[in-house]
């Protein structure tokens, strides 16, 4: 119990010194930080309009490729499986 309990001190410390460093980065003053986040969440925002699809011909590429990334992980899965009833 006292091992699970140290993991979770260890975990919530990298957790909040992670945290201290982003904000660290982010500015000096409460307006640099702000002005920050804005820049970023402006450049998030215009990269995502420019990634998603705007036509119906692209959201049916987009569908074909999800489609098939589900089939491959259904692959890996059930590879994965077969393997571990192989072990047993």
């Amino acid at each position: 119990m006292c091992t699970a309990n140290a993991t979770f001190r260890q975990v919530a410390f990298a957790w909040l010194s992670g945290s201290c460093l982003l904000l660290a980065s982010l500015g000096s003053s409460v307006s640099a930080i702000l002005d920050n986040i804005m820049i970023f969440n402006r450049t998030a925002m215009s990269l995502t309009r420019s990634l998603a699809p705007r036509r119906s011909v692209h959201w049916g590429v987009v569908s074909v490729v999800v489609s098939f990334l589900l089939l491959a992980v259904g692959m890996v899965l059930s590879m994965k499986k077969s393997d571990v009833e192989q072990e047993m």
